[in-house]
């Protein structure tokens, strides 16, 4: 999608708002940062002052909207400026800093790769980087496309499945960029206690209601998982080719089962019943796969 058609997308719902907009990538890692943004998890940005003094730039201003774009020039996401402030380097809040939701947030890191990047950034301008230098520091809010209610939809489909009260589940938002996985569970059965870890950085789906529904059904059918586990545990050795291969049909007839009762339980009472086609995207066609085949002549 390009950055006017999602304006267009965005006016459609919001005809009363601004009908003005800039369209920009973050200048280090844009498609992480972006994502970070669509996510909620970045709420906030900063720039070195001098480009807007020497270049003669407009400044951010609180109200204005922009449209982040990915380094493929698609558009991500729709944010709205709030607040607009400038200050020098070294005096950057660890508020600012967790709030640009990068690494691990911290102060620390925030001020090392913004040193690193501004350093690289002032260098090939033949400028010199200070701690004093003024830094533009920009919060905003993600605003289009709305993002789902996480922890309301893990409420709710751990009541629609009947998981609570008889198991305690937790929800635990990952926002780690290395994790690629889109869910995952920790799960101790003794106690019946679970923590499901949901990827909030970077999820291989679209709909992460999809994602929430698919991993608490793993959780409803771990008995079953458990009891199969054990049979082939006791009926093949361990190590052997036997082994090997049972596990890998049962995991692989699991998944496959998790996943169309995950679609049918969210066609029937999901909110975003669209379902996601993010791991296909990465499959290659037919011509990737056979390069070279021809048609018969």
């Amino acid at each position: 999608m390009t950055h006017q058609e999602m304006w267009a997308a965005y006016q459609a719902v919001n005809p009363h708002e601004d009908k003005e907009y800039e369209a920009w990538m973050y200048g280090a890692e844009p498609d992480l940062l972006a994502e970070l943004t669509r996510t909620g998890v970045k709420t906030a940005t900063a720039s070195a002052m001098v480009w807007y003094d020497r270049d003669g730039k407009s400044m951010p201003q609180a109200g204005k909207y922009s449209v982040i774009l990915n380094s493929r020039d698609e558009a991500v996401c729709v944010i709205r400026t709030t607040r607009v402030y400038v200050i020098p380097f070294h005096q950057v809040s660890r508020e600012h800093a967790y709030r640009e939701g990068e690494g691990d947030r911290s102060l620390a890191y925030w001020r090392q790769v913004h040193e690193d990047f501004f350093r690289a950034e002032l260098e090939g301008a033949g400028l010199e980087f200070s701690p004093d230098m003024l830094v533009v520091c920009e919060e905003f809010e993600m605003v289009f496309p709305n993002t789902p209610d996480i922890p309301a939809l893990f409420e709710k489909w751990c009541k629609k499945l009947r998981l609570t009260p008889d198991w305690d589940v937790r929800l635990e938002l990952v926002d780690d960029p290395e994790w690629h996985k889109s869910g995952d569970f920790k799960v101790d059965c003794d106690d019946k206690k679970a923590i499901l870890m949901l990827n909030a950085v970077n999820p291989k789906r679209e709909n992460l209601e999809e994602v929430i529904v698919h991993e608490l059904m793993h959780l409803k059918l771990y008995p079953l998982d458990q009891v199969t586990e054990s049979l082939i545990d006791s009926r093949f050795e361990e190590g052997t080719p036997a082994r090997d291969f049972a596990y890998r049909q049962f995991f692989h007839t699991l998944e496959c089962t998790v996943e169309e009762l995950a679609k049918c339980w969210l066609l029937e009472f999901g909110e975003d019943k669209e379902f996601s086609f993010g791991r296909c995207r990465l499959q290659k066609s037919f011509t990737e796969l056979y390069d070279g085949l021809k048609n018969l002549e």
